[in-house]
């Protein structure tokens, strides 16, 4: 749907901008001033585009990590919590069917800055490090003539962290990344050392400022370089969350030196050192945030009251219809009281509001400076989150849901693209650098996967795609032409997918894949994603076409009861740096069971977590033969010692048992949803690193 400016709307953007409650660091004159200096600009440059060719535009490219729809007021929210991006859409296009091409963090980011599919580009999957020799949008800006800039996130060079103990990602604690090895079926990869994570220059851009060791230097820089010391590091996306998911936190870090009022301050220090005769710059601003952890600094953390929020409607989903891959440890319907969902989404507002609020102070920058006329501003996000749609937080995988595929996306440019309008028409993320491209004169490189939607900023239109497609992870593909959505699973034949018609399941809980009545839709969409995969030179198009055409394999859907039961025996402390820990597993039915199984043990604790929230383990392995698997028989494991690493620190951990064997192929139902793991607990530990004095433990209900 496309709809023309609306004067109301304006004038209630720039009441919001202004508001006391936005805490925007702006007097009534200065917004004035800096709001007529916009209009005179935006009249100028349309009064003179006739008659003067046209400059090459500054290019100012916000994004923000992990940000539904949902959270901005341009797109429907009433709270108040993005006012400046709403100025943005009040004076710009919004597009409100914007989907993103590849998926999750890696693979997004870099079919934005390249136009290339993901299997094209080489990025299927997060820690992959982009080919430096492809063309991107800042070293296509550089070759015309621009300055170019990244301040922030990039997630292209490499897993993002440094770690001082090893670990399966950190052998010797340096930089690693995935290297894809060769195979006739899938991308597969390995760990090796190298990448260069947050650190610059890459990507083509001559300046960098990173979120790892650029942000320590700051800190030392400010006096604080007790976040730099103990358990776990901040920088990138650990902001020192006062403690672990499930409660209410928040950072520990001043809101003046958050990461992103850090990335702020670097931006506005560009913006100011712009002179007249500067050639026109290229300028990336990628925030961490709001992405997990969900801890904004004070007082952001509660600008949002729990009234104020509500569970989205597609909330309670028992995902008996679903794919089992898409259950993990971020499905907390069985777990997290209403309460604890209601608290994510309030402290997710806040975190989009304090990060709004460094974007009003980037865009005031851009005003006062009077560079905004000349200014193309975009403002995205590389993909969604959950926020307890379908009993979730985070992100997932193997699934096509609108809250992470569809994603807000403006783009303002005073008297060039059309102000105050929405459009309605299909459109990828892998058609946003052939549409910068052709707008501000870039060298176009010999492969773009995407075209250019030029003719919808300047003219109009609601048409452009008849379907998007984004490739999820490397292990499934959604395909969707405005009405009718199809999930296919890649990796395994015969998989159950996924087949919703939006129109009248717009919280798409209705799975259509397996019903007789659907069956002819099923195999059209099927046709069009195959030819998809054909057109566009996937290197295992035929793979995957076979394993999406294999008749349905038999599999747990997730639902009926569980076939092991776990539960923690033994937890005390050692010599206050170690934990002896003993656990035992009952058969709730007879079943199969390989020769050695392996019974884990994760202590998890996002802030302390150095692969994903996994703070430290235990991985025995245990022989074991058919009578164990009798109903009724129990295994029993330990007791069993491990030290707790230099790495963690005192707080709430998260116990969870799992099981599976070393291939990873077994994977018993434990938790009655098809996971082959659940959380039995928490633990209570206290002291400091070395010196712990008490590690309780807390069944869960």
């Amino acid at each position: 749907m496309e709809c023309a400016a609306n004067t109301r709307a304006q004038k209630e953007a720039v009441l919001h901008y202004v508001g006391e409650e936005n805490r925007m660091a702006i007097t009534r004159r200065s917004f004035m001033r800096v709001a007529a200096g916009f209009a005179a600009a935006s009249a100028a440059r349309s009064a003179l585009a006739a008659d003067s060719p046209r400059r090459q535009p500054n290019i100012l490219f916000i994004m923000t990590d992990e940000q539904p729809l949902h959270t901005l007021g341009c797109y429907g929210n009433t709270l108040g919590t993005t006012p400046n991006v709403d100025r943005l859409a009040s004076e710009g296009v919004r597009f409100s069917a914007f989907h993103i091409g590849a998926y999750a963090c890696s693979p997004s980011r870099a079919t934005f800055l390249t136009g290339l599919h993901s299997h094209l580009h080489g990025v299927v999957s997060n820690d992959i490090q982009l080919d430096p020799s492809l063309p991107t949008l800042g070293s296509l800006a550089a070759q015309a003539g621009y300055d170019t800039a990244y301040i922030g996130k990039s997630h292209l060079g490499g897993n993002m962290y440094r770690t001082p103990q090893p670990s399966a990602k950190h052998p010797q604690g340096t930089h690693v990344v995935l290297r894809r090895v060769a195979s006739d079926e899938d991308f597969k990869f390995e760990w090796v050392e190298g990448g260069q994570g947050e650190d610059g220059p890459q990507l083509g851009f001559a300046e960098w400022t990173g979120g790892w060791t650029d942000y320590h230097e700051y800190l030392r820089g400010e006096g604080l370089s007790q976040f730099l010391e103990g358990a776990r590091i901040v920088g990138n996306h650990n902001i020192a969350p006062s403690g672990p998911e499930g409660t209410h936190i928040y950072s520990l870090v001043p809101e003046e030196h958050h990461e992103a009022a850090f990335s702020r301050k670097r931006a506005v220090e560009f913006l100011g050192k712009r002179g007249a005769d500067s050639p026109p710059f290229c300028l990336v601003v990628s925030f961490f945030g709001p992405h997990s952890p969900v801890a904004p600094p004070r007082p952001w953390d509660e600008k949002f009251s729990l009234d104020q929020v509500s569970l989205p409607a597609n909330h309670r989903d028992d995902l008996a219809s679903k794919p089992p891959a898409q259950r993990n440890k971020n499905y907390k319907l069985d777990q997290w009281t209403d309460e604890q969902f209601l608290d994510y989404k309030r402290r997710y507002y806040g975190y989009c509001a304090y990060i709004d609020d460094q974007i009003g102070r980037i865009l005031e920058a851009l005003e006062e400076t009077g560079q905004a006329g000349d200014t193309m501003v975009i403002f995205t996000t590389d993909h969604g989150d959950m926020v307890g749609a379908h009993g979730f937080i985070n992100k997932i995988g193997n699934c096509g849901y609108d809250e992470l595929m569809r994603v807000p996306f403006v783009v303002r440019w005073p008297g060039s693209v059309r102000a105050g309008v929405e459009c309605g028409a299909l459109v990828s993320s892998v058609d946003v650098l052939p549409t910068l491209i052709d707008l501000a004169g870039l060298p176009s490189p010999e492969r773009l996967s995407g075209r250019s939607f030029r003719a919808l900023l300047e003219q109009g239109g609601d048409t452009f795609r008849a379907e998007v497609v984004c490739n999820n992870g490397g292990n499934s593909l959604m395909l969707f032409d405005g009405r009718w959505k199809y999930v296919c699973i890649t990796k395994t034949a015969g998989a159950l997918g996924e087949l919703y018609d939006v129109k009248s399941d717009p919280g798409e809980m209705v799975n259509l894949h397996d019903d007789p009545a659907h069956a002819a839709k099923l195999e059209e969409m099927r046709e069009r994603l195959a030819a998809w995969l054909r057109e566009t030179g996937h290197p295992y198009a035929e793979p995957i076409v076979a394993r999406m055409r294999a008749p349905r394999a038999p599999e747990n859907r997730g639902g009926g009861a569980a076939a092991l039961r776990p539960k923690l025996t033994q937890l005390e402390l050692v010599d206050g740096k170690r934990l002896r820990v003993a656990y035992e597993w009952e058969a709730l039915t007879d079943l199969e069971a390989p020769g050695k199984a392996r019974f884990f043990c994760q202590f998890l604790n996002k802030r302390y977590g150095t692969q994903n929230d996994i703070a430290f383990r235990l991985t025995p392995s245990v022989e074991l033969d058919g009578g164990h698997w009798k109903q009724g028989a129990v295994v029993k494991i330990g007791p069993l010692e491990v030290e707790i690493p230099a790495t963690a620190g005192p707080g709430q951990y998260e116990i969870k048992l799992g099981a599976t064997d070393a291939g990873l192929q077994w994977k018993p139902n434990v938790n009655g949803r098809g996971a082959n793991a659940d959380v039995v607990g928490r633990m209570a530990l206290r002291g400091e690193a070395g010196r712990y004095t008490s590690a309780e433990f807390e069944a869960a209900n």
